[in-house]
């Protein structure tokens, strides 16, 4: 199952998280308990800082995409673009990735 292809990647450091998730993860907590209980087990994942040169690949990817007719939201090609740069993989559901040139996603 998914979860435990989570458990082992955190196991061997292969799982990290950026902000944009951390938010989504936050954000989608039903009661005061829920959230506290999410943000001590996200805690210990680790975390990718982002930078300037993130942001503007994101902004290029934006684009790019828009010229096309294609209009993803900013925090997808965010993400896309902190995975790219740090040559990793994207786990996801959202087929917005789908559109995104050179990313590269998993199934875990």
């Amino acid at each position: 199952a998914i979860t435990e292809k989570i458990d082992t990647g955190l196991l061997y450091k292969t799982v990290y998280m950026v902000g944009p998730v951390v938010a989504e993860l936050l954000q989608g907590a039903g009661t005061a308990e829920d959230f506290e209980a999410l943000s001590k087990s996200i805690d210990g994942v680790p975390f990718i800082e982002d930078s300037f040169a993130d942001w503007h690949l994101a902004g290029q990817l934006l684009y790019r995409l828009r010229r096309k007719g294609c209009i993803i939201p900013i925090t997808d090609c965010f993400i896309a673009a902190v995975s790219i740069r740090n040559a990793s993989y994207v786990y996801t559901l959202d087929q917005h990735f789908t559109h995104i040139p050179d990313v590269r996603l998993t199934t875990m």
